[in-house]
């Protein structure tokens, strides 16, 4: 079986990087190019991904206790810097409060989440 390139880059994304890995490979799926964990002056963006023109600045997390308002100030300030929107990807099956929803539109984050998928055997 011959594998192209993006075939090969997802499944090197979900086999070493982990949570950030899976979701990057989801938007190497859909045709953006990434940079897995960018250093900024404001601190280290999980991931950058570009597709004509557009430049996306994300950051993953896993619990939703994690997402505080101050994490919210950092991501724009680290979009800024990187000249990219910024967006929060919560990775889990997490019921997401009505307040991050809201704070996240106050601040101009694009606010996405990510379920885990399971594997279904075969018969």
């Amino acid at each position: 079986m011959t594998w192209t390139w993006t075939a090969q880059s997802i499944k090197r994304l979900i086999s070493q990087e982990g949570v950030i890995g899976r979701v990057a490979a989801l938007y190497v799926a859909a045709g953006y190019s990434v940079d897995l964990n960018v250093e900024t002056p404001s601190g280290t963006v999980s991931f950058i991904a570009k597709k004509k023109g557009e430049k996306l600045a994300i950051d993953v997390y896993c619990n939703i206790k994690d997402v505080t308002e101050e994490n919210m100030k950092k991501l724009t300030e680290k979009a800024k810097q990187v000249d990219a929107k910024p967006v929060l990807v919560i990775y889990g099956s997490i019921r997401v409060p009505r307040e991050v929803f809201d704070l996240a539109k106050k601040l101009g984050i694009k606010l996405k989440r990510v379920r885990p998928y399971k594997r279904i055997k075969p018969h």
